[in-house]
């Protein structure tokens, strides 16, 4: 393969820069971008004013590669291949977030525009030169177009602001920054999940490609007011940045539902009574339609693809209850329902038309609804102030969500932590469609009345981590008329922070 001539890459560089996407402005929810069929608007919140952001696809392939298995049945192109994909296909790999960081800090560079201001690859196939020994045979052509497989830089640290230079070539220099790099990794791990960076987490970023090789010199001590501002992250030093005080003191100690390891043993004592404690469960059948290869144990599960928690409780609730939910929820009113997005608000979209009512004070205190929020909290083995308010909802002919997750990011930062499970109930059976498809599964559920749906929203090893295979959608309903309700469990109390406005 020949090294292409620099100004091809330059023009290619360039023609890449200016199509990575569009910021539409505005003070309100009018706020608009007019977007194709292969683009997504991207809503997030900065501190003047809204901005919708076009995400979109950079390569016609994108859809096609994202489906790509490298490592085992499922695809993983996107986690294999991010170098690559997280930039190019955003859309295909559900990266918008990433995506928009990028064309921000395109524009934060200190000294100027940087065209790549991400560590990442410009082409598809540079994982595989690089495994073919490309990065030395062509350097001109692989440090231009390859440089995060050929590891001039580190994708690691695009987690957190601008591409750091591993300065390859020079041996102790390039130890230099790796060793100040897994600092700057375990350090930014915990301002991530810690509630007292919650002000600053967002603007804690490196804005030099040096800044950790500088930070291993020592100068965040020598040139302090600098480093620890610019190169906060190689810094260690977030804190800097501004206030990082409580905004709701005087909150319950956090105890969290789940920690690492957790989530299999939870669903292992529902599904197969693991540990002795799961003779509760008998009463619903309890029914995996999807669970990983291997038990906690280490033991064979048992089943053939290796998938995500999964599990269909049966005769979950009553027909007097079932009722009593469709009754109080026209008694209320539905209305059309809407999406949260990342900056906390929730919005009307295009995406889902169902409509929606929620569960507050008088409903809560409803006996039928009570005795439900009760074996609700005993199934999932918390309590009652871990549960949102329920929300009953109803889909009409022809009505749909599109495919979603249920974790939420922005709750990271909240005094109730992470959405960490989903138990859904069917109120009636539908007479054609409306089914809940989950599309990395390949599973498609039918609304039968009075069963539930139970799955997590987060990893096992990783109880603040998206769970990204239990992506589903409501199908449209076809005859008839749906209704059911969402539970969703936080991993922390819910009801506390909630009645002390302490959650936005």
């Amino acid at each position: 393969m020949k090294a292409l001539p620099f100004i091809l890459f330059l023009a290619t560089a360039l023609m890449v820069a200016g199509d990575v996407g569009e910021v539409c402005h505005g003070d309100s929810q009018d706020a608009s971008c007019s977007v194709d069929s292969n683009q997504e608007v991207f809503t997030v919140q900065e501190p003047v004013k809204q901005k919708q952001f076009i995400c979109k696809d950079l390569h016609e392939n994108c859809q096609e590669w994202s489906k790509i298995s490298f490592n085992n049945d499922e695809p993983d192109a996107c986690r294999v291949n991010s170098a690559y994909m997280t930039q190019h296909c955003a859309m295909a790999c559900d990266a918008c977030d990433q995506f928009y960081l990028g064309f921000r800090l395109s524009e934060m560079v200190e000294g100027g525009l940087s065209i790549t201001p991400f560590c990442q690859d410009e082409n598809f196939d540079c994982r595989q030169l690089a495994a073919q020994g490309e990065c030395e045979n062509n350097p001109l052509y692989m440090n231009m177009f390859c440089e995060a497989s050929c590891g001039i830089c580190s994708e690691e640290s695009n987690r957190f602001g601008v591409k750091q230079s591993m300065h390859k070539g020079d041996s102790a220099k390039e130890q230099l920054v790796r060793d100040q790099l897994n600092k700057s990794i375990d350090y930014m791990h915990g301002v991530k999940r810690e509630r007292k960076y919650k002000k600053v987490r967002h603007h804690c970023l490196n804005k030099n490609p040096d800044c950790t090789l500088w930070a291993a010199g020592g100068q965040c001590d020598k040139n302090e007011r600098y480093m620890k501002s610019m190169c906060a992250p190689a810094c260690l030093s977030c804190d800097y940045l501004g206030d990082t005080s409580e905004d709701c003191p005087g909150l319950p100690e956090r105890m969290p539902l789940w920690k690492p390891g957790d989530l299999n043993v939870f669903f292992e004592t529902i599904v197969d009574n693991a540990n002795g404690n799961g003779e509760y469960y008998r009463q619903f059948n309890p029914k995996a339609l999807s669970r990983p290869k291997t038990k906690s144990d280490g033991s064979d599960a048992g089943v053939e693809n290796d998938g995500a928690w999964l599990v269909l409780l049966d005769n979950f609730i009553t027909d007097e209850e079932a009722e009593r939910f469709i009754e109080i929820g026209h008694g209320q009113g539905f209305e059309r329902s809407r999406k949260a997005v990342d900056s906390g608000e929730e919005r009307v979209t295009v995406g889902r038309t169902s409509s929606n009512t929620w569960c507050h004070d008088s409903c809560m205190r409803d006996p039928l609804v009570a005795r439900v929020l009760e074996r609700i909290a005993n199934t999932t083995n918390s309590t009652i102030r871990h549960s949102e308010h329920l929300q009953l909802l109803r889909y009409e002919t022809g009505q749909f969500y599109l495919g979603h997750d249920d974790f939420i990011p922005y709750q990271l930062d909240l005094p109730c932590g992470a959405r960490i499970m989903t138990i859904f109930l069917y109120l009636n059976d539908v007479e054609d469609g409306g089914g809940t498809r989950f599309t990395e599964l390949d599973i498609t559920v039918q609304p039968k009345r009075g069963t539930a749906l139970l799955w997590p929203n987060v990893i096992n090893e990783d109880p603040m981590e998206s769970e990204t295979r239990t992506f589903h959608e409501a199908l449209p309903v076809i005859k008839g008329v749906k209704y059911g309700v969402n539970s969703w469990i936080q991993n922390e109390d819910f009801q506390t922070p909630w009645k002390n406005k302490c959650l936005g």
